[in-house]
C-alpha cells in the first residue's frame, strides 16, 4: 500500500545529521526548516512504516537573506 507518513532527515557533506523529523505540526507530514550554508547535503525522505510505498512531494525553497559564512 501507499503510505503518506514520512520521515525525513538532512546530510551533510560528511553524512552528518544537520536535522530529521518526522510528524511537523501534529501531522504525519515532515518538515525541516533550516538556513544552510553553501554546500553539498543530501536529504533522505522515507516512509515511516518500512514495509509500504512512499507517495511524496519534496520542495526546496531559497530565502532572500544572505547566509553568513
Amino acid at each position: 500500500p501507499i503510505y503518506q507518513d514520512s520521515v525525513i532527515t538532512l546530510y551533510d557533506q560528511s553524512f552528518i545529521v544537520i536535522a530529521q523529523n518526522d510528524d511537523a505540526d501534529n501531522t504525519t507530514f515532515s518538515r525541516i526548516t533550516s538556513s544552510l550554508a553553501k554546500g553539498d547535503y543530501y536529504l533522505v525522505v522515507k516512509p515511516k512504516i518500512t514495509t509500504s510505498s512512499l507517495n511524496c512531494n519534496v520542495y526546496f525553497t531559497k530565502g532572500a537573506n544572505t547566509i553568513p559564512k
